[in-house]
């Protein structure tokens, strides 16, 4: 299955994997921040395994991808802070599902 899905991406007709959350406290001077979150990030990522790879085409259309361990994680490139000027969330969805995925990055 992750075959077929890894050659829809290649030929453009797949996009990424989107994961949204929402962070509300009943502590007002409680935000969400980097140095909140990543240290949660970082036990999520450690404690499932398929979050820290990423997919390794090979050379040519018949090459079998395969799943590499990345060595580490950037949160700062993988993750983004968006505020409440979000009002139209499945714009912006969509815009982020029309992304394809970097096979030739160091990103999970």
């Amino acid at each position: 299955m992750e075959r077929y899905h890894v050659l829809l991406n290649q030929l453009g007709f797949d996009s990424c994997v989107v994961v949204t959350g929402e962070y509300s406290s009943k502590d007002a001077a409680t935000v969400l921040d980097k140095q909140t979150l990543y240290p949660a990030l970082r036990y999520v990522i450690l404690s499932h395994g398929a979050l820290g790879v990423q997919i390794c085409t090979g050379v040519t259309s018949g090459d079998v991808p395969q799943f590499v361990r990345l060595p580490s994680v950037d949160l700062d490139t993988v993750v983004e802070f968006r505020g409440e000027e979000v009002t139209d969330m499945d714009g912006l969805l969509r815009s982020e599902l029309e992304r394809q995925f970097p096979f030739d990055a160091s990103i999970p």
